[in-house]
């Protein structure tokens, strides 16, 4: 075989395969610290319709002008959302705080 015809070949089997492949998309939920149980719930069923169909999700809350006194409370409610999606998904790191926005990502599980 000629070793120029195996290495066409290869290139375009590794072209297909790379084709095939679907980046995974970060998705991104903002959270209010004042937010109700059932508008809550409302946000947790969004983000497991998101873990189906196989991206990862950014869990951000929002912190307006005083509210940032209360980070306790956004630390709180996040801790509480991947307590409530430990089962579909994991967290990759610690909440990250930036610029007044208080945020972690969470990659599915794969089943």
């Amino acid at each position: 075989m000629d070793y120029g015809k195996y290495l066409y070949e290869r290139k375009k089997i590794e072209q297909k395969h790379k084709k095939a492949q679907k980046p995974a998309e970060t998705k991104e939920i903002r959270i209010s610290t004042k937010i109700s149980k059932h508008d809550l719930e409302i946000k947790i069923n969004k983000v497991k319709r998101f873990f189906e169909k196989g991206n990862r999700v950014r869990l951000v809350i929002v912190f307006r002008g005083r509210e940032i006194a209360f980070l306790d409370r956004g630390k709180e409610l996040l801790n509480q959302v991947c307590e409530l999606l430990k089962d579909l998904a994991t967290p990759e790191e610690k909440p990250l705080f930036q610029n007044r926005r208080l945020s972690v990502i969470l990659t599915p599980n794969k089943k």
